[in-house]
């Protein structure tokens, strides 16, 4: 391994006086700088050197510090996935699900500080965002208290799923646009149960009134932050009862309709309720209150 000596400058100490404000003392009597003339040799000694012997250097260390250990994975691991091609990144999302519900993370449930959530934190932070199933990311939020992480994942995957939705529905595909709805509804349900368990009932509400198809929703909700419960309860019967009147004179069959007639037509209220909703989690939300 080639030596490379160091070129001493001397500063004048009553200079380095001046410089610390307010007197302090300084001890800095001397600045030791790499010669330039041996940079060339030192870009030609480090090129050598590969990536696999920095990772074996870095697997030492942070196996002595939680710190580097944390620090490691955050900073790397995105910079990391940015460079992975497009078709790789699937299965990679697969071995993040695989590694996110091991076993082993049991042992730390009730830890102050556990690796589960600094690994959803690296994962939180790559661009574009891993696709992490929603029951996943919300049994973390939940279990090993990492709510502050898994909301704002999950708040982002909807977001980038409402993108792809707007993308998808010009080209007019049925099926992937049903594919993404039904995906982004699974998303938005883990929201709302995340924000629902944190007794955040504002942001709660908020998330529900976007995400409502049914107007009378929406006043439900309002009529609650009001504490007009009585009249929140009434609105959700009225709901509930045309949903069920729906049920009983609705069946849809795939074979004859198509996935955008059935919407249309669920759209309708037996009961005359304006805009009845055709989500799942929206009638179990009128059945909850």
């Amino acid at each position: 391994m080639a030596t490379f000596p160091l070129v001493t400058t001397s500063v004048p100490n009553d200079r380095m006086t001046d410089v610390n404000a307010g007197g302090q003392d300084s001890s800095r009597g001397q600045i030791q700088l790499l010669g330039s003339g041996h940079l060339g040799e030192f870009v030609s000694c480090v090129s050598g050197i590969r990536s696999v012997d920095f990772v074996k250097s870095l697997w030492g260390l942070v196996h002595y510090d939680t710190e580097v250990a944390q620090s490691a994975w955050l900073e790397i691991f995105p910079r990391a996935w940015t460079l992975i091609p497009a078709a790789e990144r699937l299965g990679m999302e697969s071995a993040l699900e695989i590694l996110f519900t091991k076993e082993y993370h049991s042992s730390q449930m009730l830890w102050p500080r556990s690796v589960l959530p600094v690994l959803l934190d690296g994962a939180s932070r790559c661009e574009p965002l891993p696709v992490v199933r929603p029951e996943i990311l919300m049994h973390i939020g939940i279990r090993w208290n990492a709510w502050f992480h898994a909301v704002p994942y999950l708040e982002r995957r909807a977001e980038s799923i409402r993108s792809d939705l707007a993308i998808v529905s010009k080209g007019g595909d049925e099926r992937e646009i049903f594919r993404l709805e039904g995906e982004l509804e699974s998303v938005l349900d883990a929201v709302c149960d995340l924000y629902r368990r944190l007794k955040e009932k504002d942001m709660f509400a908020a998330v529900w009134k976007r995400r409502s198809d049914a107007p009378g929703t929406a006043v439900g909700l309002c009529l609650e932050q009001q504490g007009l419960f009585a009249d929140a309860q009434q609105e959700y019967g009225i709901l509930n009862t045309g949903a069920t009147e729906f049920i009983e004179s609705r069946t849809y069959k795939s074979s004859s309709a198509s996935v955008q007639t059935f919407r249309q037509e669920a759209m309708q209220s037996a009961s005359g309720t304006p805009g009845f909703p055709v989500s799942r989690g929206e009638v179990c939300l009128w059945e909850s209150r």
